[in-house]
């Protein structure tokens, strides 16, 4: 079954696989989670490749997904780090 280009019957088995991988591997942690990040800049991040004429190639497409986790992991270093100072001058 398709809703416009989006396949609905491998999208069930699709979330269920992820919520059963998580629930299978509950030990498994990231120390730094940046999927807030990856939310606010992957979409800038694609825009800016198309805008360029950057598609078609899967180069392109690896080269997004990495800017896009470089803007996130720095951005949430940055800001756990300015929330860091922030807090400890509060207690000042």
């Amino acid at each position: 079954v398709w809703l416009g280009n989006y396949n609905l019957f491998w999208a069930l088995p699709l979330c269920i696989g992820v919520i059963g991988f998580a629930y299978a591997f509950p030990k498994i942690t990231i120390k730094t989670d940046v999927s807030y990040g990856l939310f606010l800049y992957h979409m800038t991040v694609a825009n800016v490749f198309i805008s360029l004429g950057a598609v078609g190639n899967w180069v392109y497409l690896i080269s997004a997904v990495a800017v896009s986790f470089l803007f996130a992991s720095v951005s949430t270093v940055l800001f756990l780090n300015i929330k860091r100072i922030i807090k400890s001058n509060a207690r000042c």
